[in-house]
């Protein structure tokens, strides 16, 4: 079992992580080429109780070009503080299991495939932001038995 903490820092790149278990995801920075594919991550941890940290989170001085690919998470924001990120970062066959996706902040042409989101959780991209792509991300609905597909 790997038990790590990823936190991004200034000039990272083309690096790897695969197959841990990971606490959570935080990419800011200057992070850029990177892979993180295959952790599974439940552990999500605050200073307080009046918000739950995202497990993936692309925030801040603008990363771009990073790929997330069959991670199982609670939640994936592109970006949620620090400025938008940058674009063509990669969110593929993902399983989210609580509290969704969001692209906010001007978080300009992303790309969102094949994602699996549980508990009626969320798919939000904020009015304004341009170029990103949708396709084919199931949310299913657990109280009702619904299921919805991007196309």
């Amino acid at each position: 079992m790997i038990v790590c903490l990823l936190k991004g820092s200034f000039l990272s790149s083309f690096c790897r992580s695969r197959d841990g278990f990971i606490e959570f995801f935080k990419v800011f920075g200057a992070i850029n080429g990177n892979v993180f594919g295959y952790n599974f991550s439940t552990i999500r941890k605050c200073e307080t109780t009046a918000w739950t940290p995202c497990d993936i989170s692309l925030h801040g001085h603008f990363p771009f070009r990073n790929l997330f690919e069959g991670n199982m998470v609670e939640e994936i924001d592109i970006t949620d503080y620090w400025g938008p990120a940058g674009p063509g970062n990669v969110l593929l066959r993902n399983i989210v299991s609580q509290e969704g996706i969001e692209i906010l902040d001007a978080s300009h042409d992303q790309v969102v495939i094949g994602n699996l989101i549980l508990a009626n959780g969320p798919l939000t991209v904020e009015k304004g932001i341009t170029g990103t792509t949708l396709s084919g991300n199931v949310r299913v609905s657990q109280a009702t038995n619904s299921v919805e597909t991007t196309l």
